[in-house]
């Protein structure tokens, strides 16, 4: 179920670095529409991701290095 925070400890404010900054940027041109409301990521028939699914989803786990 998607609503607003159950809190206001559920809101935060996020300072993102400029270089994430630009690629988000560079996402949301792309993909996300002019709804203020619209979704960032999205599954391939338009629906939300869910957390269960993302990583599967957008493949980080194959291009990105791993540490540790």
């Amino acid at each position: 179920m998607f609503g607003p925070p159950k809190s206001a400890a559920g809101l935060r404010t996020v300072t993102v670095p400029a270089a994430v900054a630009e690629q988000l940027r560079g996402h949301l041109d792309e993909f996300v529409g002019e709804d203020p409301d619209a979704w960032l990521f999205t599954g391939v028939k338009g629906g939300p991701l869910r957390r269960s699914n993302f990583n599967k989803s957008v493949r980080w786990g194959r291009s990105w290095p791993r540490w540790g």
